[in-house]
């Protein structure tokens, strides 16, 4: 009812049915006048609504998109805080969408005005959506912002959480050399806090990366580390689902496909089981690859096709345009020429959209004459999530 009073004033526009905007003079007038006429430890409330607004509902929308990410504790939202809940991952994303500008800048807000805990917390509720929607400096400015609030307060928890959210956004969008350092550093500071799973987050994407560098034998080692600290958490769930395609995963890059074909199954089945489709998508990857790898073009196509088909559900842009190129392969190793490049190109457009690096890899597939196993080494492969 208030705003639509305003609205009717002309002090405010509603853009869109249920959002509303006003204009940066009015915005910058009201806030002169909130400082001069309104208490300080009124605003100071009105802010920490507004922050555990954001925070709590992000957490809640964060989660469900991500469930293999551990969730994090949150003090209890201030009186009167209005909060959202959403009974599905596509509401989530929703929310997400149309609040990314307001989550931001809470982030911004939180750590200028001294609540550092719900920057950093703000920080890695929205980071799950910035990495599926691959806004790679948004997500490194939110993340860095975190850091310094985390850094400012002396919480070593809170700057483990950035830097790994750091190191994501750099592993992801193809920056290998910045990332590493930042989930060594993610990594010491888990380990001082005791957080198996976070350790185990951070393996896998170090096993990430070792993959997407052909470095087979070192991914195992990571991927096998993430699955003890799971153990060792005691807390069995979709991180474990992840750690165990993982593994299955890293066996197939080394040809252990018996041992491959076993893990997968394992991370197949309980997935589908909690109903984990993040992971189900990467499994079915995976298992794209072993059947590839085995001559069973049928079976890899079916494979890649299930986990392109999630993907596409989860609006993860990245990973459906790896899995694609991964099914390109597949086709064009089963001779399907035209097949295979209907589907490079499909991956190609994603990959150039997002500005990721690897679309010259997958731009070098469709070049006349192009050498397809010379464009698309084995071990470069990888439909995982976690990097």
């Amino acid at each position: 009812m208030l705003l639509a009073e305003l609205a009717r004033a002309h002090l405010l526009t509603e853009h869109a049915p249920g959002r509303y905007a006003c204009h940066d003079l009015l915005r910058a007038y009201a806030a002169e006048l909130a400082q001069a006429h309104e208490p300080g430890d009124a605003r100071d409330a009105a802010t920490l609504r507004l922050l555990d607004h954001y925070l709590h509902t992000g957490h809640g929308a964060a989660v469900l998109l991500d469930p293999y990410d551990d969730p994090l504790t949150l003090s209890r939202a201030a009186p009167q805080t209005v909060t959202e809940e959403f009974s599905a991952a596509a509401d989530a994303m929703a929310w997400l969408a149309a609040e990314r500008a307001g989550i931001l800048a809470a982030v911004r807000l939180a750590a200028a005005m001294g609540f550092e805990t719900h920057a950093w917390q703000l920080a890695w509720a929205v980071s799950a959506f910035l990495l599926r929607t691959a806004a790679w400096d948004e997500l490194a400015r939110a993340q860095q912002t975190a850091l310094e609030a985390a850094l400012r307060a002396g919480d070593i928890a809170g700057q483990g959480h950035a830097l790994h959210g750091l190191a994501r956004g750099h592993a992801r969008s193809g920056q290998f050399a910045e990332a590493y350092p930042c989930f060594q550093d993610a990594l010491r500071h888990f380990a001082a806090t005791g957080d198996h799973v976070s350790q185990a987050h951070v393996h896998a994407s170090l096993a990430w990366i070792a993959e997407r560098q052909e470095r087979p034998a070192d991914a195992l080692g990571h991927s096998l580390a993430a699955l003890d600290l799971h153990h060792a958490a005691g807390r069995p769930g979709p991180g474990e689902v992840m750690a165990l395609n993982d593994v299955g995963y890293c066996h197939a890059l080394l040809g252990n496909y018996a041992e491959a074909v076993a893990y997968c199954e394992r991370a197949l089945a309980a997935s589908q089981e909690i109903g984990e489709r993040n992971w189900e998508a990467a499994t079915w990857d995976s298992l794209g690859y072993i059947h590839h790898r085995l001559g069973d073009h049928g079976r890899a196509v079916s494979s890649y096709e299930r986990a392109i088909a999630i993907y596409r559900d989860l609006a993860d842009r990245f990973n459906e345009a790896d899995s694609l190129d991964h099914l390109g392969d597949a086709r064009h190793d089963a001779s399907d020429a035209q097949a295979a490049r209907a589907t490079w190109a499909q991956a190609l457009r994603i990959l150039t959209e997002i500005g990721h690096p690897d679309a010259d890899q997958v731009r070098a597939k469709l070049e006349p004459g192009a050498d397809t196993a010379e464009a698309a080494p084995a071990a470069a492969r990888s439909g995982r999530v976690t990097g």
